[in-house]
């Protein structure tokens, strides 16, 4: 019945959906072509029902580490597709975004339970996966529905944590100490609406003293400052976004990618903006269409920009046997300062 609901929803919510004619599921050749960077243009790994929501690039260990919406782990996947688990904890729900901190060799990730109500955020030693620390959100605001979605770490070591049902952020310093950073009904889940509702969700910490969350089922990207988050504003597009997934910025500030997976349809697709103006305003540039993989998010390895393509359509649609190949794709933009 959840899955009806939620099936009703993307009907109801997608107009003009367009068909990119990609197919559902992408053959791998034997023979990789190369990047620059001696990274595949594409990685293939297999995991039966791992369904990696997360992905970020460990350059300290020149690999990309893996989360899992379907259990509390965290994979580590070389370039030429060989899997190993890093962590699996028990006192973790399903993890979804996680983040490398390399100035702290950490990794921090959030997850919850895709159909209950939780909000966990773990940081774990990079080298050996061990537990540094767990932290649970959902008590900051009792009575109330939790699913943690992504996690931006400032250069103070903050941690800033979306809740995909509850219309809060959450910032957590480096000693544990959990608060609730921003709140706004604004972005609170209709009082008609089913279960499943998806609101806050990718989130990245600029330079210049703010953070750009992405606003999944409202399409927009919503700039908040770090000092004055009441004066939050909307970014004004120049093409708007359906439903913006996992998000992530250039280094100097000035380009951003945003998954756009379309209420994890066929016309899925990732999207590059930049912007002239501190993120007011912004004009997108190019796109790549992916198809119907369910991208959730992207990483960098400080020149390309890679995607993970979960499959995570499986487990709301339905599907006869759990998804077995799992992707991070290169995404062919023209980038600067990634």
């Amino acid at each position: 019945m959840k899955k009806l609901f939620f099936l009703a929803f993307i009907i109801t919510s997608c107009t003009k959906a367009v068909k990119t004619g990609l197919p559902v599921k992408e053959e791998i050749s034997g023979i990789l072509r190369q990047t620059g960077s001696s990274i595949p243009d594409q990685i293939s790994f297999i995991q039966p029902g791992l369904y990696p929501e997360g992905v970020a690039f460990d350059k300290l260990n020149n690999r990309f580490l893996v989360s899992s919406i379907t259990a509390g782990k965290i994979s580590a996947v070389k370039f030429d597709g060989a899997y190993s688990l890093l962590v699996q904890d028990a006192d973790m729900p399903p993890m979804l975004g996680l983040k490398v901190d390399e100035a702290r060799k950490q990794i921090v990730v959030v997850g919850g339970d895709l159909f209950g109500s939780s909000a966990k955020m773990g940081v774990y030693d990079l080298q050996s996966g061990t537990r540094i620390q767990l932290i649970d959100l959902s008590p900051l605001r009792p009575n109330a529905i939790h699913l943690a979605d992504d996690v931006c770490i400032d250069p103070q070591g903050n941690k800033y944590i979306t809740d995909t049902k509850s219309p809060i952020i959450y910032k957590v310093d480096p000693t544990g100490h959990a608060t609730i950073f921003f709140e706004s009904d604004r972005y609170a889940e209709p009082a008609d609406f089913p279960f499943f509702w998806s609101g806050f969700n990718g989130i990245d910490y600029d330079k210049n003293g703010f953070l750009i969350v992405a606003f999944y089922t409202g399409g927009a990207l919503i700039k908040i400052p770090v000092n004055n988050p009441n004066d939050f504003r909307e970014i004004d597009l120049d093409v708007p976004i359906a439903s913006p997934d996992g998000i992530l910025l250039s280094r100097d500030g000035k380009e951003l990618v945003v998954v756009d997976n379309r209420y994890l349809g066929e016309d899925a697709e990732i999207t590059h903006y930049i912007s002239d103006d501190n993120w007011i305003s912004a004009r997108r540039v190019e796109s790549f269409p992916t198809g119907q993989v369910s991208p959730t998010t992207a990483t960098s390895d400080g020149k390309n920009v890679f995607a993970i393509y979960s499959y995570i359509q499986d487990l709301f649609f339905g599907s006869d046997t759990p998804q077995e190949r799992f992707i991070i794709k290169k995404i062919p933009f023209t980038l600067k300062s990634f």
